[in-house]
């Protein structure tokens, strides 16, 4: 099925959710392509409010601001390509009341792509986000995310209030991501518990993999980086291998 939502004044192509975080909703979208007007429009691809069990696979999404917002949790996207989402391709969010968990999210198998010549149709990031003293997000996994041409970042852990805890990044791949030279292709902004394993950063325009900000036990086991142009790492890992060498132990 294909959507053309590039005319849509609707905040999202398509929408999920009851408005209860606690209601299971055994909802399955597959096979789906959407297209969007582009980052200045700010809509989503698809929007997961609320509720729980949301099964997502083969959706490729293109040219929005947020390619794929999960603010549900017990959630399994595989097959996921998107291209050109400008500020994030896949954005897992933890806010206020009823939006204030998410938790047992597994990300496999995404393919994100972008513009270099343009910063607006860069490849979005992967990002999750906790916004509110009451958020929490926990349990997510992220496996096999391969990336081109990023923007901001290609994934990042974004703690402002609240607690992001027990998060897995295994088997990424990245090449020439940022926009600029303050940006990070692997970016912790605070968190608990977060590992990434067998993770490469290649050609990043600023640093390879980045932590700050309030972090307990962020560990990078068996990564590689290469040609990241100010530096390969920076900040306060807990462990820190990269090219078979262990550099924070």
């Amino acid at each position: 099925m294909g959507i053309d939502a590039r005319n849509s004044q609707s905040p999202a192509a398509l929408t999920s959710g009851d408005g209860s975080d606690s209601a299971d909703l055994y909802q399955n979208f597959s096979n789906i392509s959407l297209l969007g007007g582009g980052y200045q429009v700010f809509n989503h691809g698809i929007l997961c409010q609320t509720g729980r069990h949301i099964t997502l696979r083969k959706i490729l999404v293109k040219n929005f601001y947020h390619g794929i917002a999960l603010r549900s949790s017990e959630v399994r996207a595989d097959s996921i390509e998107a291209i050109s989402c400008g500020f994030t391709s896949i954005i897992i969010k933890a806010a206020e009341g009823k939006n204030s968990r998410t938790r047992n999210i597994v990300i496999s198998n995404v393919k994100i792509s972008g513009n270099p010549d343009n910063p607006f149709e860069r490849g979005g990031m992967i990002l999750a986000q906790s916004v509110e003293n009451e958020s929490i997000i926990e349990n997510i996994e992220l496996n096999r995310i391969s990336s081109r041409f990023s923007g901001v970042s290609t994934i990042t852990i974004d703690q402002i209030k609240g607690e992001v805890k027990k998060v897995k990044i295994l088997d990424c791949n990245a090449a020439y991501q940022g926009h600029d030279a303050g940006t990070a292709c692997y970016d912790i902004k605070g968190g608990t518990d977060i590992l990434f394993s067998n993770c490469s950063s290649i050609q990043a325009r600023g640093t390879g993999f980045r932590c700050t900000g309030s972090t307990q036990r962020v560990r990078a086991e068996q990564c590689y980086e290469s040609g990241s142009g100010i530096r390969a790492w920076w900040g306060n890992f807990s462990y820190l291998q990269l090219n078979g060498v262990e550099i924070i132990k």
